[in-house]
């Protein structure tokens, strides 16, 4: 049985930014199961969330690199009709992020508080 499988319909997922650098640069052992969930939404099966934050870190690299194509992909992914809700990083969101950041400093990354909420 495979990940995607206990994900039930109408679930909603906070899909991170490493799960979306995974899926547009088709990372060789995590595509196959970031594929099938970004599939599985774009069915409208499932739902998932990113904040507007995630757009900000993917285009980073690809920006300084001057990849335009990659840029251009990101873009397609995250602001197109793929299945992903985007939310906007309001003042309560970002101190809510820093409150849980504060709980876990070692394990917590901005993007991981943020996305999806």
């Amino acid at each position: 049985m495979a990940l995607i499988d206990d994900i039930p319909d109408d679930s909603d997922i906070a899909f991170d930014t490493d799960a979306v650098i995974y899926y547009v640069e088709e990372h060789p052992q995590l595509l196959k199961v970031v594929e099938a969930v970004v599939e599985k939404a774009a069915e409208a099966s499932i739902t998932l969330h990113v904040s507007l934050v995630t757009l900000t870190e993917v285009l980073v690299l690809p920006l300084r690199n001057g990849n335009q194509g990659l840029i251009d992909h990101y873009r397609d992914v995250l602001t197109n009709d793929h299945g992903f809700v985007h939310h906007v990083v309001t003042p309560a969101v970002a101190e809510r992020a820093a409150q849980i950041r504060a709980l876990e400093p070692s394990n917590a990354r901005c993007h991981d508080c943020c996305d999806g909420h």
